[in-house]
């Protein structure tokens, strides 16, 4: 039972298999006509059922294809970014799109309502500088705020600290889509 067929061709393909003590003993799979074949280690008899695995099945790697590319490769990024969810449309994932958007721009929102602070670059508090890079995850929404003069430049309420970690978080869950939908159109992620 241990020993190979008189040829090695593409329907066969041989391993090694641990019994119950852990003994490695040679296994031969046959032809694609046997599903499995019993075979029984040498040293403790123990029966072992095995499946036919097609030597050049298992010779290649199973990767999923490529999907072609065209255009600029970041702009799913770019535009998941800028406007929440539009790099998943891009990927045409339309529910994740329109999830993430309403998310995202909920989420803004809602720190806005409650007068949340909107960071400003170049305070030079460290952890103002995070703060800052967490609103500007959050793409137009940021320049919209800031523009039309949006929430705090202080914290003034109770509420308004947890509004501004509702746009904080809002910025950082968009460059997670963001990068998510890069990861879409390249082909890294199905």
């Amino acid at each position: 039972s241990s020993e190979r067929p008189p040829f090695f061709g593409s329907n066969y393909a041989s391993t090694t298999q641990l019994c119950h003590e852990k003994t490695a003993f040679p296994i031969t799979f046959l032809d694609p006509t046997h599903r499995s074949r019993q075979l029984a280690c040498e040293k403790c008899g123990l029966d072992v059922a095995l499946i036919y695995i097609h030597k050049e099945m298992a010779s290649r790697t199973q990767t999923p294809a490529q999907p072609q590319t065209q255009g600029f490769v970041y702009s799913a990024f770019v535009l998941g970014w800028l406007i929440p969810g539009a790099g998943h449309l891009l990927t045409r994932h339309w529910i994740r799109a329109l999830l993430l958007f309403l998310a995202i721009t909920l989420m803004f929102a809602l720190g806005l309502a409650m007068q949340a602070k909107v960071y400003v670059p170049n305070t030079g508090d460290p952890l103002d500088m995070l703060g800052f890079i967490g609103d500007l995850g959050t793409g137009l929404l940021y320049f919209i705020a800031r523009v039309f003069s949006l929430g705090q430049s202080t914290v003034q309420l109770v509420t308004a600290d947890y509004g501004t970690k509702f746009v904080v978080v809002a910025g950082l869950l968009n460059f997670i889509a963001a990068v998510d939908a890069h990861n879409l159109r390249i082909g890294r992620k199905l």
